[in-house]
């Protein structure tokens, strides 16, 4: 999907799911009281979501690029958590649930979203970023 003269939208009371930092893609979840996201280039990408966003319990507009542009936006009170990024101890020792880049981090939370039947106000999985 190519989103061309791709306007803002704004909601409230959301919770936003985007990939994890730089080392780990897993899958996280952030709870805002209102957040503004767009489409627009950066870097060597030609297309990223932005978001401005405040989070819960808090006064402060913070700001994320997605340049993947793995963006799912759904109604906080239907929110899911995604899966821990460690698996359960087993002998004191905890490993990462998936390798550091394992496509299965977003194919999992696809299919839980999926079996939740959580409403999703934005939808950016499938957004074009070469």
């Amino acid at each position: 999907m190519f989103i061309d003269n791709f306007k803002p939208q704004k909601f409230e009371k959301a919770t936003i799911y985007t990939t994890g930092n730089v080392l780990y893609r897993n899958i996280v979840r952030i709870d805002v009281r209102e957040v503004t996201l767009w489409v627009a280039p950066y870097a060597q990408y030609q297309q990223s979501v932005y978001m401005n966003y405040i989070r819960k319990r808090d006064r402060n507009t913070r700001s994320l690029i997605a340049p993947r542009g793995y963006v799912v936006v759904v109604p906080t009170v239907h929110a899911v958590d995604p899966d821990d990024l460690f698996l359960p101890a087993n002998d004191g020792v905890s490993s990462t649930r998936y390798d550091i880049c394992d496509p299965t981090w977003r194919s999992d939370f696809d299919e839980k979203l999926s079996r939740a039947n959580v409403p999703i106000l934005a939808d950016y999985r499938g957004l074009v970023s070469k």
